[in-house]
């Protein structure tokens, strides 16, 4: 009786063993997705991979630390500089909408992290000539045409973008729709703030934390899927879009320098992700 116990038992972890496969990066990724509920879905973004892109000269990271104000990488819990990156990002990218964006008051989880890196509470500080209907529809600015028409112009989901919106309303205005779907993402970026600022998380900030835990054992390689798998962090996601602003301040006639158009953090926030040959990829 006993021999054909542990004959069965034998079995079934043959059997078991045989049926097993390791979780794929993909698989694991999938398990880092936000909630429907989540105030800050991340836009579907596509990006083209340049292998050229992955070069970065040894002096970036040594000039990001000397830049004022600016601790290095390892004074920063991963929470602390996930929310200093996306604050910065909000408010560059709500000075550049026409429409109104509130300002932030108040943050009780993060209050001395701004008063210790900003100095004071900012304000939204507007410069309507970068993404104003002139800059944004000149013929230069055709790929970042074609980039924004990636972005959702609705809060509750990754679609419809703004391509699949002018496609289904041939007649409605495109610098219109484009303006609809930058303010639709500035106060996503907002309600997450907002979020963190009174709970101390959110899921987009899980997302980040369990992505800096797995590639302590699994690097994310400079390759396309590589780049795809940075794109769903909300933090990154955001400097890509801010470096296509930078490039209508680049060609345009704006007041505000491009190269005012910072991400002050992102550097710090691809060590962490031991991701730094992107950062080519935000200009």
């Amino acid at each position: 009786m006993k021999k054909i116990f542990l004959l069965g038992i034998t079995t079934i972890y043959a059997i078991s063993c045989a049926n097993y496969r390791p979780e794929s990066f993909e698989d694991k990724m999938g398990r880092f997705s936000a909630k429907d509920s989540n105030p800050n879905i991340v836009p579907h973004l596509t990006l083209p991979f340049n292998a050229q892109k992955t070069r970065q000269p040894a002096s970036v990271q040594n000039q990001t630390n000397k830049k004022k104000n600016v601790s290095t990488d390892g004074e920063f819990s991963n929470k602390k500089l996930y929310f200093l990156e996306l604050f910065n990002q909000y408010y560059q990218m709500a000075g550049m909408t026409p429409s109104t964006m509130p300002e932030i008051k108040s943050c009780p989880h993060f209050h001395s992290g701004i008063l210790e890196q900003f100095g004071t509470y900012p304000v939204v500080k507007k410069d309507l000539g970068i993404l104003s209907k002139n800059e944004l529809s000149k013929p230069e600015n055709q790929q970042v045409r074609d980039f924004l028409a990636q972005l959702p112009v609705h809060s509750d989901g990754p679609q419809p973008t703004v391509s699949e919106e002018l496609k289904k309303n041939p007649k409605a205005d495109s610098y219109t729709t484009q303006v609809k779907a930058i303010d639709v993402h500035v106060t996503k970026l907002h309600n997450e703030i907002s979020e963190l600022c009174q709970s101390g998380t959110s899921d987009n900030y899980y997302i980040f934390e369990n992505l800096v835990t797995y590639i302590q054992s699994n690097k994310i390689e400079a390759t396309e899927k590589g780049l795809a798998i940075l794109l769903r962090t909300t933090v990154f996601s955001n400097s890509i879009i801010l470096g296509q602003f930078k490039k209508v301040a680049e060609k345009g006639s704006s007041r505000m320098p491009a190269s005012s158009i910072t991400n002050r953090y992102t550097p710090q926030v691809l060590k962490r992700l031991d991701s730094e040959w992107a950062i080519n990829f935000l200009e």
